[in-house]
């Protein structure tokens, strides 16, 4: 019986809080279960509904594989220009994990048949797919989307205080980062290679020398 595993990943472009990379396994029994619950891409739900579909998951799924990068990792990667390195390198820690024959992907990068024909050349074993929207596509990576978000917002729900969805546009995540930006509690949470941050701490030290 073929195994599948799907792998999708929340927080890219965050500028607060860790990038999660999750990976769904299972068999065309359980994506048709979890097709009948209604799984998709977790953009397209509410947080109740990812909160629900979450638990369900893990009960049907027959592995769940996640993987962590904190923002004083991400600023490593991000400062020599290699964040699809780095989520590169996270897909292959779950996959080496699985014991999935098809290893479906949601892209990380702009160029996903690259990224597929270096992970084919890794798994000789399995068929690799790597497509853009692979999270709407299929079934399988839509649950690794809800896994993923879900596991995100739980890190950042222990910041303990409204942060925003986390991204640069979000006035509620800026208004965070004017706050706590020299905050020494918060300085691992926040990613400090980000062109965001990086302009407020110029503003900062213009206000410093001139008022």
């Amino acid at each position: 019986m073929s195994m599948y595993l799907g792998i999708d990943e929340a927080g890219r472009g965050a500028v607060i809080g860790p990038l999660v990379m999750a990976g769904v396994e299972g068999t065309k029994e359980v994506i048709e279960k979890l097709k009948n619950l209604n799984v998709k891409d977790s953009k397209q739900l509410t947080p109740s509904q990812r909160l629900n579909l979450y638990d369900k998951i893990n009960e049907l799924a027959k592995a769940v594989y996640i993987e962590i990068a904190y923002p004083p990792e991400i600023d490593k990667w991000v400062f020599n220009k290699n964040l699809n390195k780095l989520e590169e390198q996270m897909a292959i820690n779950i996959i080496k994990k699985s014991k999935a024959s098809v290893v479906i992907i949601d892209s990380f990068s702009a160029n996903a048949l690259s990224i597929a024909s270096r992970l084919q050349q890794i798994f000789k074993d399995k068929k690799i797919i790597v497509e853009h929207k692979a999270d709407e596509k299929y079934v399988i990576v839509g649950a690794a989307s809800i896994i993923a978000k879900v596991t995100r917002d739980w890190h950042i729900s222990k910041l303990g205080e409204e942060v925003g969805s986390g991204y640069p546009s979000d006035p509620r995540t800026r208004e965070f980062l004017h706050k706590h930006l020299q905050d020494k509690s918060m300085y691992g949470h926040i990613r400090h290679s980000w062109e965001t941050i990086e302009k407020m701490k110029k503003k900062g030290n213009q206000k410093t020398l001139f008022f």
